[in-house]
């Protein structure tokens, strides 16, 4: 999220924006999605984006990075049952397939060996 602290107004467009692209990466990938697209469905515009996230690049990293966080948040591992975790994760991909779009697409445009994340 920005530095400064949003309005409600700010952090309403700030997670339409989210919402929208998350949808707009997970369809088209990163070549293919578009920021005119994006701002259209969000009802705001490219500074606003721009402002918020410096690129295309850069909200592609937001929410590729929220989801991965969202997994080990929603569907965190335990070591102690591997079986029943890796059914909650499935289950999960299931009910979000964005989440697992998301990272076949940082796959195949970002890095096509090695960890997904440098981190």
């Amino acid at each position: 999220m920005p530095d400064q602290r949003l309005t409600s107004r700010g952090a309403a467009t700030y997670q339409r924006i989210l919402d929208v692209a998350t949808q707009e990466f997970a369809e088209h990938g990163i070549a293919g999605a578009r920021i005119e697209r994006i701002v259209a469905a969000a009802r705001t515009n490219k500074a606003q984006l721009y402002g918020y996230f410096g690129s295309k690049e850069g909200l592609f990293d937001a929410i590729f990075h929220g989801s991965l966080e969202r997994i080990v948040n929603v569907v965190p591992i335990d070591g102690t049952d591997l079986a029943d975790w890796a059914v909650r994760l499935y289950d999960e991909y299931l009910r979000r397939p964005d989440l697992i779009r998301l990272a076949t697409w940082a796959r195949l445009e970002r890095r096509p060996a090695g960890h997904l994340v440098e981190d």
